[in-house]
């Protein structure tokens, strides 16, 4: 429904152009003074001078309406016309009435035009020297440029001004001879086509290390690997399918094979591969550092395909590639792609202050699944690359990722729609560009981002996509991939809403377009429609009825952004999280979320909506956002940008009071054991509210989320974690010290974080941490000064001075009171070792509660626990087998002898068990026998028997 706000927004300048005439007063006055910081620098383009331009807290500069010259090259055309400390007020004789930075884009690009022969005129204010207060004079002056001529409007296809930015850029790659820090630049020089340059390809590669026969990768170890074997190999892979030359396949099939080895289970790679060092030596494991990391990880993906096309045939590079497939699909419909496992993005600031999610990622989404044959992935990722296009400058740590793929993404989607998307860029592009044809990275706001990726490269793809000579720009494309002239203008539009002025327009207009299909655009819609004037409720009711899923999720996005006046919304947004399409049931959850403590009564909805909700795949998008409108906090990293409902219901009481506790247990446990950090620590949130028994009921879980890291999304994996200690020191259980000092990990990325969060649980427990204090002076080494030392020092002195702290309980006594709980019908010992038995097989994984029922069961029976023990011996949880261990050493009427004559008739960890039980009794009876097994073959026997050999020989 797009076409109907074509019209309107054709009126998108000039409305702009009223609304920053009435900001103008908050912008300084560059012509009144100059006296504040200036730390943004912006390249004018070929005019050979940067400037400073006034800058929003976005990092925009729609409000600027003056450029100060900073600088001026030598040689340029701007030589002898400006200097430094010129400020530019407008273009001929008009002054600047929008933005004055874009409207000098334009301004260039238009005076390359043989019509206007290379002539830029420009509105000059230049200060008397010393004047004070400031004062200057205005002139119109002119500039030489040079004469490129207009873009046709097929551009790339069919336009000489493209062929002479092309011929201008390919000289300047070639006689720099730098191909960049990861060969990028080079596949630019195989998008031409031609013999010589990839001539120069070959001579680069042959004399490349890493290109050569002898390559050999780890997965064992190592560093950023997947930058290198993403960008390399897809080099590589593009030239071997371009020149046919075998020298290069080693080295392929080498990067293709251990490239797949090193994903992880989740189907992507980080700055590193998923190392087996770090996994138990098993392939497939988390990864490094944070986590999940897109940027490097698509790359990878896409190298894989072409890997297959080049002859790799393997089932580790099948299944990899099966896995991204799946990951990156569950984007579609549903947002950006966002940095590593984040949710699918809705906003502009989607990993922080600096950093839309997008950022090439969507393009070489779409570049990938058009590789791999996914018409409809491909087709949504290229229409939302190409939307996106007043985005492009926002980038996680730079920009020049998006510059560089996102043309190419948004071709997948034919000529039509990428010379649309491209024609958006064209002020940029004129600005980004240099008068010697090369192309600089202009960081964001002036002062953000890096520059991995060449502009100039960037700018030889997009002019060489009309040949199709290599598969990023093309080649094997099929026509009937291609959007229509109606498509190209709805996805165009679609990207018009960011920027929207909608004054003139009604509520019914907005309404007419939330049915959009952008994910993003709808987000951007339903901000603005909640800003309109009037009562929207009753429209956006019948809205959440509709037919079309995407008008259901545009209400409910609606309405989370009419916040707590939607509260009447509540009940059929709390029905819609069970919508069979996953867009409405997410858009539902974050409303609810927006809305917030009203949204309280919806609490058991969501529980159940987790419960009912079924995603095959581990990031699970759906199950993401119910869990953030449960319990999302604020944080300090890749802020979501609204609070989850129990963070904002908290401030009015205990927001569990009055929830069914079975159905929340089950929410809280499934939530938990999702892969993601994130999702789990939203999950975890609850733990803040728990009472005694809850902690009880769920002691299992609450202990296995402080032990077990998230398998993704681990820049947010402690959260969970310093939930569950915080409980455990609020209720003073002992299991909480030890397990503080275990998660300490200060190897891993986050310590920033994780460190005082770890000493603020142990000031919790202060006095009864004091036989830990030895670890914590060992601490000292660690940090001479500074905020963690200073924490250090605080710890051991509330734990040094708190000499009578309360008395501490364990979990077992938790548990061992709820299992009195359960066993409160039993009439008589027969019973209750009935229902014990009964209970243990009802709760297989919680250890816990099996330890207490055979604790239960033990001094029910005595020696006759031993068949009940005896399979507990062999367990593979260390609760339940420790609780084993305790309870067989200490069985009335049954000697060392009997466990001495059960070693030659165990195995493997049952022998093991027996091992361990010995080692707790500590009779020097079995000292001897002990021995027999240090030599034994397997590892587990081995370790039990050098515990016991050590536990004995230890005894008085």
């Amino acid at each position: 429904m797009m076409g109907s706000v074509s019209l309107r927004l054709a009126c998108l300048h000039v409305a702009l152009v009223l609304f920053a005439q009435v900001l103008i007063g908050a912008v300084p006055d560059l012509t009144k003074t100059i006296d504040f910081e200036r730390s943004a620098v912006f390249h004018l383009g070929p005019t050979g001078a940067k400037g400073w331009i006034y800058r929003a807290d976005n990092f925009m500069t729609t409000e600027a309406r003056q450029i100060l010259v900073t600088e001026v090259e030598a040689g340029s055309a701007a030589e002898g016309v400006l200097e430094v400390g010129d400020v530019l007020l407008g273009i001929g004789e008009e002054p600047f009435t929008s933005d004055a930075r874009m409207a000098l884009g334009w301004a260039i690009d238009e005076a390359e035009s043989v019509e206007n022969k290379g002539v830029l005129k420009l509105l000059r204010w230049r200060p008397v020297k010393d004047a004070n207060p400031r004062k200057g004079t205005r002139e119109i002056v002119e500039l030489k440029l040079r004469v490129l001529g207009s873009y046709s409007d097929t551009s790339p296809w069919k336009c000489p001004k493209t062929k002479l930015i092309l011929k201008d850029a390919l000289k300047v790659i070639v006689e720099s001879k730098d191909m960049g820090r990861l060969g990028a630049t080079a596949l630019a020089l195989l998008a031409t086509g031609e013999k010589e340059h990839l001539a120069l390809v070959r001579e680069y590669l042959h004399n490349q290390k890493w290109a050569s026969p002898e390559l050999k990768i780890s997965v064992e170890i190592g560093g950023k690997q997947s930058w290198s074997s993403g960008f390399h190999n897809l080099l590589l892979t593009e030239y071997f399918l371009a020149s046919g030359d075998e020298y290069v396949l080693p080295a392929i099939r080498e990067y293709a094979i251990k490239t797949a080895m090193g994903q992880s289970g989740g189907g992507t790679w980080g700055h590193g591969f998923a190392w087996t060092s770090q996994n138990g030596g098993k392939l497939h494991g988390g990864l490094p550092g944070y986590g999940a990391l897109n940027q490097a990880g698509l790359p990878c993906y896409l190298s894989l395909l072409l890997s297959r096309k080049c002859g790799v045939d393997h089932p580790e590079v099948d299944d990899a590639i099966s896995r991204s497939s799946r990951f990156f699909q569950q984007f579609i419909d549903k947002g950006s792609i966002g940095y590593g496992y984040h949710r699918p993005s809705l906003e502009i600031y989607a990993n922080g202050r600096n950093g839309m999610s997008g950022n090439g990622k969507n393009g070489l989404a779409a570049i990938a699944f058009r590789v791999e044959g996914n018409r409809p992935a491909s087709r949504f990722f290229s229409k939302l690359t190409a939307s996106l296009y007043s985005t492009c400058e926002y980038g996680h740590s730079g920009n020049s990722y998006t510059y560089f793929w996102d043309p190419l993404g948004a071709n997948c989607g034919g000529p039509k729609l990428v010379s649309a998307f491209l024609k958006e860029l064209r002020w940029y592009y004129a600005l980004t560009r240099k008068a010697d044809g090369s192309f600089v990275n202009q960081q964001l706001g002036g002062v953000y981002g890096g520059k991995l990726l060449s502009p100039t490269a960037a700018q030889v793809l997009i002019a060489t996509l009309p040949r199709r000579a290599i598969y990023l720009t093309g080649k094997g494309q099929d026509k009937k991939d291609w959007l229509k002239k109606k498509e190209v203008t709805d996805t165009i539009e679609s990207g018009r809403w960011r920027l929207a002025e909608t004054v003139d327009m009604t509520a019914q207009d907005l309404l007419a377009e939330l049915d959009s299909w952008s994910p993003i655009a709808r987000e951007w819609i339903a901000i603005k429609l909640a800003e309109k004037k009037g009562d929207h409720l009753p429209a956006l009711l019948r809205m959440l009825e509709d037919q079309s899923p995407q008008a259901r999720a545009g209400a409910c996005a609606t309405l989370g952004y009419l916040r707590e006046k939607a509260a009447v919304a509540v009940p059929p947004l709390a029905k819609a999280l069970t919508d069979e399409e996953s867009i409405v049931g997410m858009s539902a959850a974050y409303a609810l979320a927006r809305i917030g403590k009203p949204a309280q009564q919806a609490i058991p909805d969501l529980l159940q909506a987790v419960l009912d909700t079924e995603e095959p795949e581990q990031m699970k998008p759906r199950q993401q956002a119910l869990a953030y409108s449960f319990g999302y906090a604020s944080g300090r990293y890749a802020p979501l940008y609204f609070d989850g409902i129990l963070p904002q219901a908290a401030k009015d009481g205990n927001p569990l009071d009055g929830v069914d506790r079975e159905l929340l247990y089950s929410a809280i446990t499934q939530m938990l054991n999702d892969s993601s950090g994130r999702t789990r620590g939203s999950a975890a949130y609850a733990l803040k509210f728990f009472n005694r028994r809850d902690v009880a009921a769920m002691a299992q879980q609450i202990h296995d989320a402080i032990k077990t890291v998230a398998m993704n999304y681990r820049m947010m994996d402690d959260g969970p974690r310093f939930r569950g200690l915080e409980l455990m020191a609020r209720f003073n259980i002992k299991e909480g010290i030890p397990l503080c000092f275990e998660t300490f990990d200060f190897k891993r990325w986050g310590s920033v974080m994780r460190v005082p969060a770890r000493f603020q649980v142990l000031q919790s427990y202060a006095g009864n941490a004091k036989p830990f204090l030895p670890h914590l002076r060992e601490m000292r080494t660690r940090w001479k000064q500074g905020e963690h030392r200073d924490m250090l020092e605080k710890t051991i002195r509330i734990i040094e001075q708190d000499d009578n702290p309360p008395p501490m309980i364990s979990l077992h006594d938790l548990i061992d009171e709820r299992l009195a709980t359960d066993l409160s019908a039993a009439k008589d010992d027969k019973q209750r070792l009935a229902l014990c038995r009964k209970l243990m097989t009802q709760w297989p994984d919680d250890y816990f509660y099996q330890a207490a029922c055979l604790r239960k069961i033990a001094s029910i029976q005595g020696a006759k626990a031993l068949e009940d023990l005896m399979p507990a011996l062999s367990s593979q949880n260390e609760i339940l087998h420790k609780a084993a261990v305790s309870l067989a050493a200490e069985l009335p009427k049954v000697d060392t002898d009997h466990w001495i004559g059960q070693l030659t008739q165990a195995k493997g960890r049952g022998l093991a068990g027996i091992l361990d039980v010995l080692a707790r009794r500590k009779d020097s009876k079995a000292l001897q026998a002990t021995r027999d097994f240090l030599e034994h073959e397997d590892p587990l026997v081995r370790d039990a028997a050098i515990r016991a050999v050590a536990a004995i020989g230890a005894a008085p």
